[in-house]
């Protein structure tokens, strides 16, 4: 399997873990040092404990409705590299139901013969 076909089915892999509310699975995923920053590239979490737990977190609070994404954007630089890709989620919280439309962009790196996400920035885009 080539680079860029592995790293889509990471993402697969990754979403299908915490939508179906295996978040544990995620650590086979993450990289130790893995960082995630939000919107406004604030860092939300560090390491992959925290990282993991931050989707827990998530989940704990919300219900998520719908989730879709468009396929990731690639781009490989030897052993890392970099995807992004466009997602919209409608979800509830606190009985009032929510419909995001947003981006990730995943830095990853192959350790082993395995992609590892090293770090993960999330932008909600605001429905105008």
């Amino acid at each position: 399997m080539d680079a860029g076909n592995a790293i889509e089915e990471l993402i697969r892999d990754i979403n299908d873990a915490w939508l179906s509310g295996n978040v544990a699975q995620l650590n086979q995923y993450f990289h130790e040092d893995m960082v995630i920053r939000g919107p406004e590239f604030q860092e939300l979490c560090r390491g992959k404990a925290a990282c993991v737990r931050s989707y827990e977190e998530f989940l704990s609070q919300v219900t998520v409705k719908d989730y879709r994404d468009a396929p990731a954007s690639i781009d490989l630089f030897g052993s890392t590299a970099v995807a992004t890709f466009q997602w919209e989620m409608r979800y509830e919280l606190s009985g009032k139901e929510y419909n995001e439309p947003g981006s990730d962009t995943l830095v990853l790196t192959r350790q082993n013969g395995q992609w590892l996400v090293l770090w993960r920035l999330v932008l909600v885009n605001p429905k105008k």
